[in-house]
């Protein structure tokens, strides 16, 4: 009926890709079919240099900002297990900083006397350090 609120299926998002490398493609998001649909793109930022006081990235570290369907912001990158969030592309990256910043202290604390988080530390620390 014209008029009426849509239902929960009419304003479900659904997603079509539009090129074939997943990484870069971006993807419309349609929930009503009178709206034009706008792209989506994944934002890439490389950290090198000081970071934060005292931490600096030694090796160039690609870190891959995507939005959510709810438009929050996540930020990840290919190496290690840390990932950051927020509002926005900024605040994802600054918490994927504080988050780096705490995987590395908690590797430095576990990783002698075991091999596998040795490992984890010292791969860590050929991308990351402390500085000072």
């Amino acid at each position: 009926m014209a008029g009426l609120a849509p239902t929960h299926a009419e304003t479900t998002a659904h997603f079509f890709p539009v090129w074939p490398s997943v990484q870069d493609s971006p993807q419309y998001h349609v929930t009503d079919p009178a709206w034009s649909p706008v792209p989506t793109f994944a934002q890439q930022h490389l950290l090198l240099g000081e970071v934060s006081l005292g931490w600096m990235v030694i090796e160039p570290l690609l870190v891959t900002v995507k939005h959510d369907e709810d438009g929050y912001c996540m930020a990840s990158d290919d190496h290690f297990v840390v990932y950051g969030d927020g509002p926005t592309p900024y605040y994802a990256l600054q918490d994927y900083i504080v988050s780096l910043i705490d995987y590395y202290q908690l590797l430095s604390t576990r990783a002698e006397g075991d091999p596998p988080t040795e490992a984890l530390f010292h791969h860590l620390r050929s991308y990351f350090r402390t500085i000072g």
